[in-house]
């Protein structure tokens, strides 16, 4: 009877160790797979890995700018009828401004700007198995009920756009437009 007591005790220490093994190696394993597939976040719900996107200008007319050094905030509302509210938005060259979309549908949706090659290329990173996308401080996310900010600088003027590209949503016409005049 000692002799099985001694073999029990002993065999119970080597299964937690074993489970213990595999977990760490499971562990391990899934962090090499995120790694390897781009898991880093952009901070903007989107993750790295795009390299389409590098290259695609986002042509916006400037750069992202400071919340703390706009000029003015411009509403728009995000539609689940696939479109924003205003459509066309227009601001002035050199003016800093700070977009609040505000999602008050049942629909995610979000706000992305750049020009058409851009938009162009957003959407078929988006459409496609890729995933995620970079992006330069020139979109948000936006759930239902939440409200996101975006501040961007106008350098110069022009034309570009903002969409929505949650699949389907920017082939629905879900697109503004955005004039920047001298």
């Amino acid at each position: 009877m000692t002799a099985d007591s001694n073999t029990t005790a002993r065999a119970q220490p080597s299964v937690p160790r074993r489970f213990s093994t595999l977990r760490a190696a499971a562990i391990i394993s899934f962090g090499l797979i995120v790694s390897a597939c781009g898991g880093a976040s952009s901070g903007d719900g989107h993750g790295a890995g795009h390299e389409a996107m590098d290259t695609a200008p986002v042509d916006a007319l400037g750069e992202a700018g400071e919340a703390s050094e706009a000029d003015r905030e411009v509403n728009v509302e995000t539609l689940d009828e696939l479109t924003f509210e205003p459509a066309l938005i227009e601001v002035e060259a050199g003016e800093t401004v700070t977009f609040v979309v505000e999602n008050t549908g049942r629909l995610p949706h979000e706000f992305v700007l750049g020009g058409a090659a851009y938009q162009d290329a957003h959407e078929s990173e988006m459409s496609g198995d890729a995933g995620d996308m970079r992006h330069s401080g020139n979109s948000v996310e936006v759930d239902p009920g939440e409200t996101a900010e975006l501040t961007w600088t106008f350098a110069e003027s022009g034309e570009t756009l903002f969409g929505c590209h949650v699949p389907g949503h920017y082939d629905g016409g879900m697109v503004g437009a955005l004039e920047v005049g001298t």
